[in-house]
C-alpha cells in the first residue's frame, strides 16, 4: 500500500508540472508503439522521438519510417550538427550550419558560404565525377579561342603553410587566375580564393588540338619542301636535305624491279643490290639516264637492299623484297 501511494504521488506532481522534461506517450499495449518527448512542448504525432534544448537549439525527431516519412531529421539556429571526439569537445571534426555548409577538420568553422563543403586537409576517391549532361546546359558554343589567354598562366611549385609534413605542390595562383580566367575563381578576401582546376581541362584539350593541327601543317609543309628541294643536288647538298631520290616497283618483285631516280643524275652515278650478309650481288652503272631496271629472276627469294650511289658516295639504301 506504501509503494503505491508513493508511486501514485510522482504521477500526479509530474502531471501537474508546467515544465515537461521528458514524457512517454503509449498508442497501445505495445511500448514501441509510443512515442518518446524529452524538454520539448510539440504535442505527440506520429514522429517517435522529440528532443528540444531551448527555442534556439537543436530540435530532432524520428519520423514514423513504417510510413516512407523521414528517418532523421535536426534542426537548429546555428549549427545543424556538430560531431568531436573526447578530446575535441566543441565538435570541430564535422560541422554542419545553418546555411548547409558542411566542414571537416577545421579548429574553427569557416565562415563562408561560397562553398558547399569545406575540407582542412587531403581527400580521396575512386572518382570524381563532375555534372554534364547536354540537358542541363544552355547558350552552348563551340569554343574556339579562349584556350589562347591559357599561355598567360604562370605555374608555380609551393607548399601550404598549414600542411605540418611540407609537402610540394604545383598550381596556379587564384589573385593571377582572377585576371586572365576570372569565371575559374571563386571565394573573395575574407574567405579566400579558389581555382577550379577541372574547368581547365576542355581549355587544354583544344590547345592540343590546335598544337596537332598546327604540327601537321608543318610536317606537309616540310614534306612539300623536301620535295622541291630533292629536284635540286646542289641546294639538297648545301641544305644537308636529301629527300627521296630513288623509289622501286614493284616492290616485292620476282623477275624485274624498275628503278626511277629523281634529281639530278649527273655524275658517277650507279645502284648495288646487296644481300643480308652484305654481300654486293648484282650492280648497274648509271649512263645519266633517271630509270633503271634490276635483274632479279636469278636471286634468290629474300631480302635486299639497293643502294644509289654518286660519285662513290651513298645517296640513299632502301629495302628490296625478292619473292618466287
Amino acid at each position: 500500500m506504501r509503494k503505491f501511494t508513493i508511486l501514485f504521488s510522482l504521477v500526479f506532481i509530474a502531471a501537474i508540472s508546467t515544465e515537461v522534461n521528458a514524457q512517454w506517450s503509449n498508442t497501445g499495449n505495445n511500448y514501441t508503439t509510443g512515442t518518446l518527448r524529452v524538454g520539448a512542448t510539440i504535442p505527440f504525432s506520429t514522429k517517435k522521438f522529440i528532443a528540444r534544448a531551448n527555442n534556439t537549439d537543436a530540435v530532432a525527431w524520428l519520423d514514423n519510417i513504417n510510413n516512407f516519412g523521414t528517418g532523421l531529421i535536426i534542426s537548429a539556429a546555428k549549427d545543424v550538427l556538430r560531431v568531436g571526439s573526447l578530446n575535441n569537445q566543441l565538435g570541430n571534426l564535422l560541422r554542419v550550419n545553418a546555411n548547409g555548409v558542411t566542414s571537416l577538420g577545421f579548429a574553427t568553422a569557416p565562415t563562408t558560404t561560397t562553398w558547399r563543403l569545406n575540407v582542412n586537409g587531403s581527400a580521396i576517391a575512386s572518382s570524381w565525377v563532375t555534372s554534364s549532361d547536354r540537358r542541363l546546359k544552355k547558350e552552348i558554343h563551340e569554343d574556339f579561342s579562349h584556350h589562347d589567354k591559357l599561355y598567360e598562366v604562370k605555374t608555380y611549385n609551393y607548399k601550404y603553410k598549414s600542411d605540418e609534413n611540407g609537402q610540394l605542390q604545383f598550381g596556379v595562383m587564384a589573385q593571377e587566375m582572377k585576371e586572365i580566367y576570372p569565371n575559374l575563381v571563386s571565394g573573395d578576401e575574407e574567405s579566400g580564393y579558389g581555382v577550379n582546376y577541372t574547368a581547365m581541362i576542355p581549355l587544354m584539350i583544344r590547345a592540343l588540338q590546335d598544337q596537332k593541327q598546327t604540327i601537321e601543317s608543318l610536317r606537309e609543309e616540310m614534306k612539300e619542301l623536301r620535295s622541291k628541294i630533292s629536284d635540286n643536288t646542289e641546294l639538297g647538298e648545301v641544305l644537308g636535305i636529301e629527300g627521296e631520290r630513288m623509289t622501286i616497283f614493284p616492290n616485292p618483285s620476282s623477275r624485274v624491279a624498275n628503278i626511277t631516280l629523281k634529281g639530278n643524275t649527273r655524275g658517277n652515278v650507279s645502284l648495288e643490290v646487296v644481300n643480308l650478309n652484305g654481300e654486293v650481288v648484282q650492280r648497274v652503272a648509271g649512263n645519266g639516264s633517271k630509270s633503271a631496271e634490276i635483274n632479279t629472276s636469278e636471286m634468290l627469294k629474300g631480302v635486299y637492299f639497293v643502294r644509289y650511289l654518286r660519285d662513290g658516295k651513298v645517296v640513299e639504301t632502301k629495302r628490296l623484297l625478292i619473292e618466287k
